[in-house]
């Protein structure tokens, strides 16, 4: 996909498979949310980076996120956005 590396990024992530969806600020933390296609347990995973840690990430499937946490569901529509454009 050709809109992988075309986007500012806040923090250092390192992971190839990922695919950022650009910056996003919560009012409280600021975030680089990304797709991978090959995230956790070889199923597609939104991840939402808050710094340059290891750790410092939350991370959900379709499965988990829907209608739990605003901030991966605003990379899911970030996706479902840009998967409409290519």
């Amino acid at each position: 996909m050709s809109w992988r590396n075309k986007t500012v990024t806040i923090w250092e992530h390192d992971c190839d498979s990922c695919f950022s969806l650009g910056p996003h600020s919560d009012g409280h933390h600021d975030y680089d949310l990304y797709w991978c296609p090959t995230g956790n347990l070889g199923m597609a995973t939104f991840v939402a980076r808050f710094g340059n840690d290891g750790e410092q990430y939350i991370s959900g499937g379709l499965a988990v996120i829907v209608d739990t946490n605003p901030i991966l569901t605003e990379a899911q529509l970030r996706y479902e956005l840009v998967r409409q454009r290519i």
